[in-house]
Protein backbone atom coordinates (compact mmCIF):
# COMPACT_ATOMS: atom_id res chain seq x y z
CA UNK A 1 0.00 0.00 0.00
CA UNK A 2 1.32 3.42 -0.98
CA UNK A 3 -0.18 6.53 0.62
CA UNK A 4 0.54 10.01 -0.71
CA UNK A 5 -1.09 13.39 -0.37
CA UNK A 6 -0.47 14.52 -3.95
CA UNK A 7 -0.96 11.96 -6.75
CA UNK A 8 2.01 13.54 -8.56
CA UNK A 9 4.22 12.09 -5.79
CA UNK A 10 3.10 8.52 -6.55
CA UNK A 11 4.90 7.60 -9.79
CA UNK A 12 8.47 7.84 -8.45
CA UNK A 13 7.60 5.55 -5.51
CA UNK A 14 5.38 3.07 -7.38
CA UNK A 15 6.70 -0.44 -8.00
CA UNK A 16 5.35 -3.75 -9.29
CA UNK A 17 4.42 -4.85 -5.76
CA UNK A 18 2.08 -1.92 -5.03
CA UNK A 19 -1.48 -3.25 -4.82
CA UNK A 20 -3.20 -0.08 -3.60
CA UNK A 21 -2.48 3.65 -3.85
CA UNK A 22 -4.40 6.01 -1.58
CA UNK A 23 -4.14 9.73 -2.25
CA UNK A 24 -5.87 13.02 -1.66
CA UNK A 25 -5.03 16.58 -2.74
CA UNK A 26 -7.40 16.85 -5.73
CA UNK A 27 -10.68 16.75 -3.75
CA UNK A 28 -12.01 14.59 -6.61
CA UNK A 29 -13.22 11.02 -6.41
CA UNK A 30 -10.97 8.46 -8.08
CA UNK A 31 -11.38 4.70 -8.10
CA UNK A 32 -9.56 3.01 -10.96
CA UNK A 33 -7.24 0.16 -11.71
CA UNK A 34 -4.04 0.63 -13.70
CA UNK A 35 -2.44 -2.71 -14.40
CA UNK A 36 -2.65 -4.58 -11.09
CA UNK A 37 -2.70 -1.42 -8.94
CA UNK A 38 -5.88 0.17 -7.54
CA UNK A 39 -5.87 3.96 -7.18
CA UNK A 40 -8.38 5.37 -4.69
CA UNK A 41 -9.25 8.87 -3.53
CA UNK A 42 -12.64 9.21 -1.83
CA UNK A 43 -12.78 12.86 -2.89
CA UNK A 44 -13.79 15.86 -0.84
CA UNK A 45 -13.96 15.43 2.93
CA UNK A 46 -12.93 18.87 4.21
CA UNK A 47 -16.20 20.72 3.50
CA UNK A 48 -14.70 22.88 0.75
CA UNK A 49 -17.09 21.65 -1.94
CA UNK A 50 -20.58 21.65 -0.40
CA UNK A 51 -22.66 18.55 -1.11
CA UNK A 52 -19.75 16.35 -2.16
CA UNK A 53 -18.32 15.28 1.21
CA UNK A 54 -17.16 11.66 1.40
CA UNK A 55 -14.65 9.45 3.13
CA UNK A 56 -13.27 6.13 1.92
CA UNK A 57 -13.34 2.67 3.39
CA UNK A 58 -10.99 -0.04 2.08
CA UNK A 59 -11.16 -3.71 3.01
CA UNK A 60 -7.47 -4.57 3.28
CA UNK A 61 -8.08 -8.27 2.68
CA UNK A 62 -10.07 -7.97 -0.57
CA UNK A 63 -8.91 -4.42 -1.49
CA UNK A 64 -12.52 -3.45 -2.19
CA UNK A 65 -12.98 0.29 -1.75
CA UNK A 66 -16.14 2.28 -1.22
CA UNK A 67 -17.15 5.89 -0.65
CA UNK A 68 -19.24 6.89 2.33
CA UNK A 69 -21.00 10.21 1.65
CA UNK A 70 -22.07 12.56 4.40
Amino acid sequence: ILIAHDPEEVRPALDAHTDLVLHGHTHRHRHEKQGETIFFNPGECAGMRVGTNAVGLVDLHSLEAERLRF
